[in-house]
């Protein structure tokens, strides 16, 4: 077999071949040259060329990126972006125009395959089958793939996507035709290994996690990574399902590449000692790093700038993917998803469906150029109304992405998803998943309850899929289905379900037998019972089983239909400043220092549609926020010792959940501003308190604070001090338990002052409140990055000749990088 394509550095940016996608550079610093001849071949080499050309319409524009914008079904984020037909008449006009041009109106057609798989060569007006579709895929660029699903109605795409089988390696039966597989997804809003080892039993219980198992992590700090990964491994070589499914924490690939090198040693000593963290320690004490990571996550985009955004490169991807050996256990997986860069101005004028397309090239060429087995998926309706927000919308962008998946010969899944701001009811949910079922999607994602408890969003739920199993005719994978039937019973050889299908019970009982417990099954059932009541009272969705019909229970289809409710009431509902104010002063022994400020969103309304108005602050805010740094609040270093190592200043923001701050956000104030006394970081004296509030108003107020410019008086940061911003903000509403995050950055005057800190620099902790992670174990994690931040500073010092950062020396130990969540539940 000859060796997999590599890719270089600069055809990893510039290539137009079908195997790389091109990503631009910011439009804004690179000019967009305009080609004397419409299709001057040299614009191949340019990524920002744009092609122009004579029109049929006058109501068709000649920019391509606004053709393409203008031939989209309508979505929010392209009308955000510019690029969205302004009329019906224009989208049909920019169609008619697109559906005139040839490939190599679009680009040369510069293909990997040989001559002779050149589309034009096949071109006819017969509907073509698979084998003709197939035929073409190799030489399909991304800009093309997504041209043609611009042109395709609903029917259309799935047509055309449930003729293209796509297996994720030879002999598997992940992407075939009639295999409807899924993720288990076991997330916990505190990382509790006992919740994610009950989730993913159940599960298993319901005939799911045949595609991957696959979770999301609150705090992404190495050993936690690694405690994750040891509980998906447990449970996969207890069963002995190592050929038949794999695993995946979804950290950033820096963080699992960390473990993967065995950074996470030494382990931590074990603070809880129940079934799950026992498990966990056992596992990570006896297994190397390479085996707990097998397969390699990121999340990535279709621009440049937005994987600057994520944290990654296209040679920073190419590097982590083979640096894991190609096996029949290992493998590569990535999360898609349309709207990211349009909410990360990453977008550069190019729409969400050719984003998305470009995405699905990148991995196409991560794939080829490694050979590793490699599953994609695109997460449809996580970053809300923003971007899209209603049932036919939803339904139209998950089709548009399984289409382009499939053209680009990925092994593609769906998370079909919805946050409780959008439009969509759960009835209207289950419907988009039988409707997107018909295109043959590889597999869904399945949780407990259609409710996430750690991402608080909509999907579907371990009891969707064999309800969707029997209505639409598909089956599980072939290498799954003999251990439910056999090991487990839960389905029989034909893959219908049992009578044990959803007996969670059942299932423990079984995990706990192949460990070699001896208890009788009444005794291990009672245990399950405990764990589960346990697990019940903080509101996961476990143990209930199912209806009769693969329906939730009554009593819990009517809690889920509160939390919808109530999710939809919170989200509108903005911070209370005098309650905020009157809690923090029942905190503190003295009367606390706020400052109300507003974003320029000018009602609830635009700051949910519009989310970039939450991202800064109003003019009259600015101006009192900037009247505070002028009267000196950032305490003086005069009579100390030595400066404080670091300067912070703590905000508080309603975000997507006013409720949740309301509950417990005095609470956090008041442990952050004890946590960082004891590490004798100073705190600004003022609480900031800022309605309708984003992420990113944090990174401005970090700008105004810490920036140290050549009119100012007084130095703020001395050259051995950081700057930190703690943002405090609700998450989405919908998990039960009013969660709140805290956005964490740690920067010196220069980078404040350059303007360009974004998420890419920021540390999450997630899940906060008094009823799961508390205020005080939070404040706890955030100085847990404020030590790692202080460390990595007297590193780069040190390599410039100092020694130290406020006081802290440099080590000899290198240090681990720098953490970056990808799928906040925050704004």
């Amino acid at each position: 077999m000859s060796p997999p394509p590599a890719i270089s550095s600069a055809a990893a940016t510039t290539a137009t071949s079908s195997s790389v996608v091109v990503v631009p550079q910011d439009p804004q610093t690179t000019p967009i040259p305009r080609p004397q001849h419409p299709f001057d071949p040299s614009a191949d080499d340019d990524p920002h060329s744009v092609p122009t050309r004579p029109l049929h319409s006058t109501e068709a524009p000649e920019d391509l990126r606004l053709l393409y914008g203008q031939a989209n079904e309508f979505k929010e984020g392209d009308e955000a972006l510019g690029v969205s037909a302004p009329t019906p008449a224009h989208r049909l006009a920019a169609r008619l125009q697109l559906s005139t041009f040839r490939l190599g109106d679009i680009s040369p057609a510069r293909f990997d395959a040989p001559a002779d798989s050149d589309p034009s060569r096949h071109s006819s007006n017969r509907e073509p089958n698979e084998a003709r579709i197939r035929e073409i895929m190799p030489g399909l660029r991304s800009e093309v793939i997504a041209g043609v699903v611009k042109l395709m109605s609903n029917e259309e795409l799935i047509k055309v996507a449930s003729k293209i089988w796509n297996p994720v390696a030879k002999g598997r039966s992940l992407g075939t035709r009639g295999v409807f597989a899924s993720r288990i997804q076991p997330n916990s809003a505190t990382d509790d290994p006992e919740e994610v080892l009950m989730s993913i039993l159940e599960g298993l219980s319901y005939g799911c996690g045949d595609a991957i198992f696959g979770i999301n992590i609150v705090a992404s700090d190495l050993p936690n990574v690694a405690t994750l990964e040891s509980i998906l491994l447990d449970v996969i070589q207890t069963f002995k399902l190592e050929s038949a499914t794999r695993h995946c924490v979804l950290a950033h690939i820096e963080e699992q590449m960390a473990v993967h090198a065995n950074r996470h040693l030494p382990l931590p000593p074990l603070l809880l000692f129940h079934t799950g963290a026992q498990t966990a320690h056992t596992v990570l004490s006896s297994t190397p790093g390479s085996s707990l990571v097998r397969v390699a996550f990121q999340s990535i985009g279709g621009t440049t700038a937005v994987n600057r955004v994520f944290g990654v490169t296209v040679d920073s991807l190419l590097a982590h993917a083979r640096s894991i050996p190609v096996s029949s256990t290992t493998g590569l997986y990535f999360e898609t998803g349309q709207g990211s860069a349009v909410t990360n101005n990453a977008a550069h004028g190019i729409d969400m469906v050719t984003c998305e397309s470009r995405a699905h090239g990148l991995a196409r060429a991560l794939r080829r150029a490694t050979g590793h087995w490699c599953i994609v998926n695109t997460v449809a309706g996580f970053i809300g109304p923003e971007v899209f927000k209603t049932r036919a919308q939803l339904v139209r962008a998950c089709l548009e992405d399984v289409t382009m998946g499939k053209l680009h010969g990925l092994t593609f899944g769906l998370d079909i998803c919805s946050t409780y701001h959008m439009g969509c009811t759960l009835d209207d949910m289950q419907q988009v998943q039988d409707e997107v079922l018909r295109a043959g999607p590889g597999f869904y994602m399945s949780v407990a309850g259609r409710n996430d408890p750690m991402l608080s969003y909509i999907t579907t739920g371990f009891r969707d899929h064999p309800r969707l199993r029997e209505t639409f005719g598909v089956r599980g994978t072939d290498e799954m289905r003999g251990f439910f039937a056999d090991e487990l019973g839960v389905m029989d050889a034909e893959g219908r379900m049992t009578s044990r299908a959803g007996d969670t019970e059942w299932v423990y009982v079984q995990y706990r037998k192949r460990k070699g417990d001896q208890r009788s099954e009444d005794e291990l059932r009672a245990e399950a019972r405990t764990i589960l009541a346990k697990l019940q009272a903080r509101g996961m969705d476990l143990g209930y089983g199912h209806d009769g019909a693969f329906g939730p229970p009554a009593e819990v289809k009517e809690r889920l239909q509160a939390i919808y409710e109530d999710a939809k009431r919170a989200v509108r509902l903005e911070l209370d400043v005098d309650r905020v104010h009157r809690s923090m002063r029942a905190q503190s022994a003295r009367e606390p220092e706020v400052i109300a400020l507003e974003t320029t969103a000018h009602s609830r309304d635009e700051y949910l549609a519009k989310p970039t108005t939450g991202e800064s602050l109003a003019p009259h805010s600015l101006a009192a926020l900037r009247d505070v740094s002028r009267r000196g609040a950032v305490p003086s270093t005069q009579g100390l010792s030595r400066p404080p190592p670091a300067r912070a200043v703590i905000i508080l923001g309603d975000g997507l959940n006013a409720d949740a701050v309301h509950e417990s956000g005095a609470d956090l104030v008041a442990a952050i501003q004890s946590a960082c006394a004891q590490q004798d970081i100073d705190v600004h004296p003022t609480t900031l308190l800022v309605r309708n509030a984003r992420v990113r108003v944090g990174y401005q107020i970090g700008h105004e604070l810490f920036a140290q410019r050549a009119t100012d008086d007084n130095v703020v940061l001395s050259p051995d001090q950081l700057g930190i911003v703690f943002l405090i903000v609700g998450e989405r509403p919908g998990n039960g338990n009013n969660t709140m995050s805290v956005y964490q950055v740690a920067a010196g005057a220069d980078k404040w002052a350059s303007g360009r800190v974004d998420h890419c620099d920021a540390r999450v902790v997630s899940g906060i409140s008094n009823r799961a992670l508390r205020p005080l174990e939070a404040a706890q994690e955030c100085l847990k990055f404020v030590e790692e931040a202080l460390v990595m500073a007297a590193v780069e010092k040190g390599k410039t000749g100092g020694g130290s950062v406020g006081g802290i020396e440099v080590p000899t130990s290198r240090v681990g990088d720098e953490t970056k969540d990808q799928r906040s539940n925050a704004v």
